[in-house]
């Protein structure tokens, strides 16, 4: 008697990785903006750190600060870097009454294809538009 092999056939592990394929592309897009979103909240922690800082150097000086009066530079290089590391930190436009504190997503982190882009804050809350230059929207400070 003869006795017939088990197994799958070419057309059937053709057919599974054909939608194992499928699934992959759709997933992995899906993926990637879900973790960008996540790391929106590293800028967004930044720039409300800095927001406070502000207002506390502001407190005890004339003038508001710039990101060196505000934050530790441990590396010593002028850089100022989110707590994530995603996103580089600026403080500008610093008067008696008024500056502007700015997270730019830093290249070959993940960051820099976010549709949001860069998000910015001044002494009266988030700022979507200043000087010509935009910045992230209302919908993407509420991640």
């Amino acid at each position: 008697m003869r006795t017939q092999e088990e197994g799958f056939t070419l057309i059937q592990t053709m057919l599974v990785l054909t939608i194992v394929g499928i699934l992959a592309g759709i997933a992995l897009p899906a993926y990637q903006e879900w973790i960008q979103a996540a790391r929106r909240s590293d800028a967004i922690t930044a720039l409300l750190e800095i927001q406070l800082a502000q207002e506390k150097w502001r407190a005890r000086s004339p003038v508001y600060g710039g990101i060196g009066d505000l934050r530790d530079d441990p590396e010593g290089d002028g850089v100022f870097v989110s707590t994530g590391g995603y996103y580089a930190l600026h403080v500008t436009d610093v008067t008696a009454g008024a500056y502007l504190a700015a997270a730019v997503p830093l290249s070959g982190r993940g960051q820099v294809s976010d549709s949001c882009g860069s998000f910015a804050l001044d002494q009266d809350g988030p700022v979507h538009q200043r000087g010509g230059v935009a910045y992230a929207n209302a919908g993407c400070w509420r991640n």
